[in-house]
């Protein structure tokens, strides 16, 4: 691949200032996420409602963090700094908030010094920089406080890559020795990382040039394979770790993966040009059914050619653009874990999803210009003022994206708005007015939730209702249905269990069993231990 392109590189009071500006541009953009609450979708699990980060940085939770635990994906880090925040700021939302903004601040100042170090452009860099700050597709991953794992998967990829540019360089065992505990911050942060060696190989062709230098690739890949078992352990770990949010193959067959996987590539690029109708959740048109299936195939042939082309061209580039073949193939197969072949949990796409994919993007694009103006085409001052613009631009975007993740209410009644069949967002919704009382709406918004995609959290908070009615023979059939969906599903067995005990006509035996079955999924929780242990006395 092509040489990178030669310019002085910028002074330590330039890259400071740079940096400095990042940061404030990051703080005003989500700087309103400090008056922000929790939201209603997975904050509870992993925060709020979570006893090992609510009890703060003791000894005994700082090693649940690193063990093989659900729900969700093996990220000790996160834990840790969740848990952190709570020791030293308490447990309310704005202390959560603002560390994911420093975390992400940081993160965008760190890669405007990586992308620097790797390639002694200050232009490129500081531009790429500020489009991963302040894109609206980087709103989720910040404004949404569980999201940490993103923010602090960003930063430690980032401070990889910059101390890869300089064991590139220089070599030693001390560089090298920096690559590897950086990298391994990063997975613990978020397994996604998992695909960062294939990026460090990509970076050896452009801008590094090691190849050229007397290095064979068969060196260069075997110098990666510690990076590439860790990858491995990590992948081993997550899969441990969240066995049961795979979604089979009978829930969302290969074709439909396949097909979603396709146009979710093309459609990430649509909205990284026009960040526009971003939501919580996507639904995923083989679970919602109806015309959706059919649009998905529209997608996903429209998207073939695209994507074809690009990566024809990609190809073709490799030796006079190499940052649009390293961007591009950056973008393929950091993205690649998250597409939706191997699906864990029930969207269609994410916006978290792009926010280190789409590095390789605005990296190309930036470079792009920057070549464009080395070789005449554009003046530096006039793509200055475009850059700036376009950035400007979309941090009014991002803030008012930002803006829907006040609360629960305000981000669900969005994603009302800018999708169809969101059973998610109509089950969310309902829980919060449930919460505030008013019932009768909740219950409309689960039956709506039902009709698309029957759930057993719609179900067992509309029998949870039911039960508070005094209704509990009506209550165990809601109840039965949600556990009839989700086996492991610990409430509803919970609460199956107290509508059978407490129905007009009870029956202790079979709430004895089902108390047993809610232990057996959560053997934690002290209310069912509490059941249990009263049922199995009284049959004394």
């Amino acid at each position: 691949m092509n040489q990178p392109m030669d310019a002085p590189s910028p002074s330590w009071r330039t890259r400071g200032l740079v940096s400095t500006a990042l940061v404030l541009l990051v703080a005003l953009v989500f700087g309103q996420t400090a008056g922000f609450d929790f939201v209603n979708y997975d904050d509870d699990v992993h925060v709020y409602e979570n006893p090992r980060v609510l009890g703060g940085l003791t000894k005994d939770n700082i090693v649940w963090s690193f063990t093989i635990h659900g729900p969700g994906q093996w990220h000790p880090l996160n834990y840790l700094t969740h848990q952190a925040v709570v020791e030293w700021f308490g447990a309310q939302a704005g202390p959560h908030h603002v560390a994911n903004v420093l975390i992400h601040a940081l993160a965008a100042a760190a890669w405007f010094l990586a992308l620097l170090a790797l390639t002694g452009r200050g232009w490129s860099a500081a531009v790429t920089a500020a489009l991963f700050a302040v894109h609206p597709l980087s709103v989720e991953s910040v404004a949404w406080v569980c999201e940490r794992r993103d923010v602090l998967c960003a930063l430690f990829w980032a401070l990889t890559l910059w101390a890869y540019a300089g064991f590139a360089r220089h070599g030693g065992v001390c560089r090298w020795s920096l690559v590897t505990l950086a990298f391994a911050a990063s997975l613990m942060s978020k397994p996604m990382a998992v695909t960062l060696p294939c990026v460090l190989l990509l970076l050896d062709a452009w801008p590094l040039t090691r190849s050229n230098a007397g290095k064979s690739w068969g060196s260069l890949l075997l110098e990666k394979v510690p990076w590439f078992a860790m990858s491995g352990v990590a992948s081993s770990l997550t899969f441990l770790c969240q066995p049961q949010a795979v979604v089979s193959l009978q829930v969302i067959d290969f074709g439909a993966r396949l097909l979603n996987a396709l146009a979710s590539y093309a459609i990430y690029l649509g909205k990284a040009l026009v960040p526009s109708g971003l939501a919580a959740f996507y639904p995923h048109p083989a679970i919602v059914g109806g015309s959706g299936l059919g649009s998905l195939r529209v997608q996903a042939l429209l998207a073939v050619p695209v994507l074809a082309g690009l990566s024809v061209l990609a190809w073709k580039s490799r030796k006079r653009a190499g940052f649009f073949t390293v961007g591009w193939c950056w973008y393929l197969g950091v993205l690649f874990p998250v597409i939706g072949l191997f699906q864990a949990g029930e969207q269609a796409r994410g916006d978290r999803f792009a926010y280190l994919p789409l590095v390789g993007i605005f990296w190309a694009l930036s470079c792009a210009v920057e070549l464009a103006v080395q070789r005449g085409f554009i003046r530096q001052s006039r793509a200055t003022v475009i850059a700036t613009t376009v950035v400007l631009g979309l941090a009014v975007l991002a803030w008012r994206q930002t803006s829907h993740w006040q609360n629960g209410t305000t981000l669900f009644q969005r994603a009302l708005d800018v999708t169809e069949n969101n059973y998610v967002a109509h089950q969310n919704l309902g829980r919060l007015l449930q919460d505030q009382g008013r019932e009768a709406q909740a219950v409309e918004h689960y039956r709506l939730a039902i009709a698309i995609a029957p759930r057993p959290e719609a179900l067992n908070n509309w029998g949870v209702i039911l039960g508070g009615q005094g209704q509990w023979d009506q209550a165990r059939e809601y109840f039965q249905r949600a556990v009839s969906l989700r086996a492991s599903y610990a409430d509803g067995w919970y609460n199956l269990g107290a509508a059978l005990e407490l129905q007009s006509r009870p029956d202790p035996g079979a709430a004895l069993q089902a108390y047993e079955r809610a232990l057996r999924h959560a053997p934690r929780d002290a209310d069912t231990r509490e059941a249990v242990a009263r049922l199995r006395g009284a049959r004394r």
